[in-house]
């Protein structure tokens, strides 16, 4: 069902595509940036519609995306196949370098090592990896209605709290990092099960049970008291989140 799930969320995400956002304009423009003008031609691994890959094909560089998902890659700007992102992939050439932005995080540790292996073998000079930097985890932790288990609503599997947490699932040492710190609000684990308890979770048209394959229904407005609680949380999440270390995206090179 995990792979039912990924696929059926990953096509609910292209069929519910919003406005960019400023802090994704940023986070964007800085990832293509870390890309070296020696790639010519690269593999974007799980492109998605391809926002990292437009900046890059702007610039002259061919770019073919691969993802599970047929109606992600509809929106890509350049060649694409459709293919299991963990097998080997379905080409005979081998690229200057790959991108896999804001995929790994999605896959279990087994699954994740299998995508690196074939960044190694298909790359001449290397390639780039995005991840989400100290998330929110809890934060994005919703309660299925039909089935009543608990899931990410976004899929992810994996957390990482610092570059070595993405040099360990990479196995190697990364040449070039950066931190893109992203503008929202850290809060604080414990109290955002306790918000959950007060009737609020996150909710979106592409959220599913990876369980059951229920769409998320939107939680109903809580009583007042529980609303009044939950702001005085959101304000002290608010007041304390400049003494929390940044979260955002991890960007890390590796040599090949």
């Amino acid at each position: 069902m995990e792979d039912a799930y990924r696929a059926a969320h990953f096509d609910l995400l292209a069929e519910n595509q919003a406005p960019l956002s400023e802090m994704e304009k940023i986070r964007i423009h800085e990832t293509a940036a870390m890309v070296p003008e020696s790639w010519r031609v690269v593999v974007d691994v799980g492109c998605g519609d391809g926002r990292v890959s437009k900046e890059l094909i702007r610039r002259g560089l061919r770019v073919v995306g691969i993802d599970w998902s047929a109606k992600s890659v509809a929106h890509f700007p350049g060649e694409t196949r459709v293919c299991d992102i963990r097998a080997p992939w379905p080409f005979t050439e081998s690229f200057d370098g790959a991108i896999c932005c804001e995929v790994l995080e999605h896959l279990e540790p087994p699954e994740a090592a299998r995508v690196v292996t074939q960044l190694k073998a298909n790359t001449r000079r290397g390639f780039l990896v995005s991840v989400p930097a100290r998330e929110d985890f809890a934060g994005n932790i919703a309660t299925c209605q039909a089935c009543g288990k608990d899931y990410h609503v976004w899929g992810h599997c994996q957390r990482f709290g610092s570059f070595a947490d993405v040099d360990a699932m990479l196995q190697s040492p990364s040449v070039e990092r950066r931190l893109i710190a992203g503008n929202g609000v850290r809060a604080w684990d414990r109290l955002l099960r306790w918000q959950k308890r007060l009737g609020f979770w996150p909710w979106a048209a592409s959220y599913l049970c990876p369980f059951c394959g229920e769409r998320l229904m939107s939680p109903p407005v809580p009583p007042f008291r529980n609303r009044v609680a939950n702001k005085l949380i959101a304000a002290f999440h608010r007041l304390t989140s400049p003494l929390r270390r940044p979260s955002g995206w991890f960007v890390c090179r590796y040599a090949p």
